[in-house]
């Protein structure tokens, strides 16, 4: 059984990655910084494969990924017990707010939470990769990119700093195996992590969503989740170093 590593497996995005993938027969180890979404997402596998309880599907551990140090040595332990052959990074803090506002200890947090701590992890996990010659890391970045909304420079500074960590480490790693790295850039997924982000400017922002999409539905965590699986367990041995738009037309490149 292929083992992935996934953070934020609690988060909208990370749920419906990790229910997709168990069911295609991969077990899972589960990072999230919420015990209760932990909880919830066992349990919601073990419906979904008709499994017993605790029957490994899914491996749970509750983390900051923001901690390095200690997310360093979590998942290095984590490769001696199991055979990880796959990174998705979808942990991630969003603050939308002027840059005067943005204090430096809040962009830091966000970089080492959102960017850091996937070069810490890939670090760790692309020495089994090398060996086994196999292996498959996904970033999570955003359509935001494209500087489509204003007061993101934070969030935006981690995302873009994931695209060059993609090119280089597909540049790298691609020489001693069969080992992709990619960057999927999503719209506006409709996530808690969106809403409470926004606020009260919720139902303006979802408007002007729908309004510039050129799909006049919004993004779900289900269609992210199946360009991850698509990525780790599809036809997509030759695709490594590229960026993925899923937004629905939003932003035309």
């Amino acid at each position: 059984m292929k083992t992935i590593l996934i953070t934020g497996a609690g988060g909208g995005l990370g749920h419906a990655q990790v229910l997709s993938l168990t069911k295609s027969g991969y077990r899972i180890i589960a990072l999230d910084n919420r015990e209760e979404s932990l909880d919830q997402l066992q349990q919601d596998v073990t419906e979904a494969i008709d499994g017993p309880p605790n029957d490994g599907a899914v491996i749970p551990v509750k983390i900051d990924v923001g901690d390095l140090d200690a997310l360093d040595q979590t998942v290095r332990k984590l490769t001696k017990e199991f055979d990880i052959g796959g990174l998705v990074h979808n942990a991630a803090v969003v603050h939308k707010m002027p840059l005067n506002e943005l204090t430096i200890e809040m962009f830091e947090d966000i970089q080492r939470i959102n960017a850091h701590s996937q070069f810490v992890m890939a670090k760790a996990l692309s020495e089994g990769m090398k060996s086994r010659q196999w292996g498959r890391i996904v970033s999570i970045g955003s359509a935001m990119l494209g500087g489509i909304i204003p007061e993101f420079s934070g969030y935006l500074f981690a995302k873009g700093s994931l695209y060059g960590l993609t090119r280089s480490l597909a540049r790298e790693l691609g020489t001693h195996g069969d080992i992709t790295v990619n960057l999927i850039n999503p719209g506006a997924v409709t996530t808690r992590l969106e809403m409470e982000g926004w606020g009260d400017q919720w139902e303006a922002f979802n408007a002007s969503v729908l309004e510039h999409q050129s799909i006049k539905r919004r993004v779900t965590p289900e269609d992210v989740a199946g360009l991850v699986s698509f990525l780790i367990d599809g036809p997509s041995h030759m695709l490594t170093g590229h960026t993925f738009s899923l937004d629905g037309g939003w932003v035309m490149h």
